[in-house]
């Protein structure tokens, strides 16, 4: 599990970070900012594929 922290700098620019919680047990993972994060999540979501005809059936739903 992730959960997000915020950090505000001197000049009013507000950071999220987010990091393990640990609560599955340690965690030797580092804070990571949203961009980082967003750019893993997407590079995961990238490699997973639906089989030929699932994506034939959203098609002819979109196209209904």
């Amino acid at each position: 599990m992730i959960t997000a922290q915020y950090a505000v700098n001197r000049w009013g620019t507000r950071y999220t970070y987010y990091r393990c919680t640990k609560k599955g047990g340690h965690c030797g993972q580092p804070y990571i900012q949203a961009p980082a994060l967003a750019a893993q999540v997407q590079s995961l979501l990238q490699s997973a594929s639906l089989p030929l005809a699932e994506i034939e059936v959203m098609e002819k739903q979109i196209d209904e």
